[in-house]
C-alpha cells in the first residue's frame, strides 16, 4: 500500500514521513475526520403588508363566491326539512283517524306571532267543524302549537312574487294569499275510511325558497313539491 508524503514545508522544516509520527501522539495531517464549517443561521423573513394585503383580498373574493351559493343551499334544506314535517303532522292525523274510528281535524290559526295548528277529533259524528271546536263539542287531542318551530325564519307563506305557476295538476297562476288552502275554514280532516280534506300547504322561507304540501282527498295521498324561481316551475322531491 502507498503511503502519502506528509507535506511539513508550512511548518518549516524538512518533509516528515508517517512513520517519524509514531509514538509521538501527533496524527499526521490529512488522517483526522473530516469536519464542516457550520453555515451562519439565516433569520426567517416575515411577510411584508403588501402580501398580508393579497392574502385578505383573495380570502374576501373566495368568501363573496362562495356564501350566496352556501346560504341558497342552506335555505332550500330547511324549507324542505319544514315541508317533510308538515306531511309527518298530516299522515300522523290520517293513521289516529282510522285507528281510532273517528274523524280527526287539523285546525289552522294566524296571529301576530305567525301560524298555529291544533289537532281535534270529532264529539258527535258529523265531522270536525270549527264552531264546534270552540264550544267543545269537538274536542282538542293536544296543545295549539307553532308550526315549524325547529326551522329558523322558514314559515306557512306564499311567496310574494307575481305569476308562480299552481302546483300541478292544476294550471293557471297561484296567486298571494293564505298558505292554508284548505276550504275557508282552515280545517284539515282525515275520516276514518282514509279519505281526508283536498288542499295544499305552502311553506316559504321569505325570499327565494317555497315548497308545497299537497294532500289528494279521495286517497290521503301527500306529494311534496318545491318551487324552482329560475325555471319558474315545480318540481317534486320526496
Amino acid at each position: 500500500m502507498h503511503t502519502p508524503q506528509v507535506d511539513s514545508e508550512a511548518a518549516g522544516g524538512p518533509p516528515l514521513r508517517p512513520e517519524a509520527l509514531k509514538g509521538s501522539g501527533r496524527r499526521a495531517p490529512g488522517r483526522g475526520p473530516v469536519r464542516f464549517a457550520a453555515r451562519p443561521h439565516r433569520g426567517r423573513r416575515g411577510w411584508t403588508l403588501v402580501e398580508v394585503l393579497a392574502v385578505v383580498l383573495v380570502a374576501g373574493l373566495a368568501t363573496a363566491i362562495v356564501s350566496p351559493s352556501a346560504r341558497n343551499i342552506y335555505e332550500r334544506a330547511r324549507v324542505r326539512a319544514a315541508a317533510r314535517d308538515a306531511a309527518g303532522l298530516l299522515r300522523r292525523c290520517r293513521v289516529q283517524a282510522a285507528l281510532e274510528n273517528v274523524a280527526v281535524a287539523l285546525v289552522f290559526s294566524f296571529d301576530e306571532q305567525g301560524w298555529w295548528y291544533r289537532p281535534f277529533r270529532d264529539g258527535n259524528d258529523n265531522g270536525v267543524r270549527l264552531g264546534e271546536t270552540e264550544s267543545g263539542v269537538d274536542p282538542a287531542l293536544g296543545a295549539e302549537e307553532p308550526f315549524a318551530p325547529r326551522h329558523h325564519d322558514v314559515a306557512l307563506e306564499v311567496l310574494g312574487q307575481t305569476n308562480i305557476p299552481n302546483v300541478p295538476p292544476a294550471s293557471g297562476v297561484l296567486g298571494k294569499g293564505s298558505p292554508v288552502r284548505f276550504g275557508v275554514s282552515g280545517i284539515v280532516s282525515f275520516s276514518p275510511q282514509g279519505t281526508s280534506s283536498s288542499g295544499t300547504l305552502y311553506v316559504s322561507h321569505g325570499r327565494d325558497h317555497m315548497a308545497a304540501v299537497k294532500l289528494f282527498g279521495p286517497t290521503g295521498r301527500i306529494q311534496l313539491w318545491e318551487y324552482d324561481p329560475a325555471a319558474r316551475r315545480w318540481r317534486q322531491f320526496d
